[in-house]
């Protein structure tokens, strides 16, 4: 437990964004998270230059900013691209019948928990083309991304050991 309390040390949290990261890199990886949250932990973790505050600042702030922003203005978004891209081949009935079948068995839960794999954008599209209200999207899919980068920000330490083994030990 010693190596959490030694991130959560009162000067850490005073100055917790590092002054020899440029803003680029905070504002980059906000922007990853707001597309494909995934990609943007694990760019966030594999960095050894960011604390726990600062991961969750970035990745976890991206995605709980997009999840309202799709949720409001997803339809505009579409219609936009529709404008912009006319024809498109619509999906497979079997891709479309697998997001029913998700949807049926898990609901907004799973969806919501599976956003970080399926990125927060889908996850809100998904759910609203099942019309789900927009409080509940926020609220279910706006917590599990909060859950999500404070457990990808906790596993950070793991995750870079594990780095390090396997570059001493393959290279």
């Amino acid at each position: 437990m010693e190596f959490l309390l030694m991130d959560w040390t009162p000067n850490l949290l005073l100055n917790s964004l590092s002054q020899d990261l440029p803003w680029g890199m905070y504002v980059g990886l906000f922007f990853a998270s707001f597309v494909k949250f995934g990609i943007a932990a694990a760019a966030a973790m594999a960095n050894k230059s960011l604390n726990f505050v600062e991961i969750l600042l970035t990745i976890g702030g991206g995605a709980l900013v997009s999840v309202p922003f799709y949720t409001f203005f997803g339809d505009a978004i579409r219609r936009w691209f529709k404008k912009i891209f006319p024809k498109r081949k619509p999906a497979s009935f079997a891709k479309r019948r697998r997001i029913y079948t998700i949807w049926k068995r898990y609901g907004l839960t799973g969806v919501a928990f599976l956003s970080p794999v399926i990125s927060p954008m889908i996850a809100v599209g998904i759910a609203v083309a099942f019309q789900e209200s927009p409080r509940r999207i926020i609220t279910y899919v706006g917590t599990a991304v909060a859950t999500w980068s404070f457990i990808f920000a906790f596993l950070r330490k793991w995750v870079l050991m594990a780095l390090d083994f396997v570059q001493y030990q393959v290279f």
